[in-house]
């Protein structure tokens, strides 16, 4: 029998992969060289339906459409936000 994950917790996680960087190479932008022909974060975590996200801290407006997604597809999946991973309570 396979592995299922019940949750994934996102704590602040970035809007996009497809952030400028500074010269030197600091900053917001990951260096995973053609992934957006493909996917963004955001949608990778609406594909995750039915595993239960959990986002904690600031969410970037880009996962709205992950949690429309859930919201369209309904239980068992469900999309919850708290404001720190803290104060989260299994469902």
């Amino acid at each position: 029998m396979g592995c299922q994950i019940r949750g994934i917790f996102l704590e602040n996680p970035p809007a996009t992969q497809n952030a400028p960087g500074e010269k030197d190479g600091r900053g917001p932008a990951t260096g995973t060289l053609g992934c957006l022909r493909v996917t963004d974060p955001a949608q990778v975590a609406g594909l995750l339906w039915p595993t239960e996200l959990i986002f904690a801290g600031t969410n970037p407006a880009t996962y709205a459409w992950a949690e429309d997604l859930y919201k369209w597809l309904g239980g068992p999946g469900r999309a919850t936000r708290v404001a720190d991973l803290g104060n989260w309570k299994p469902g």
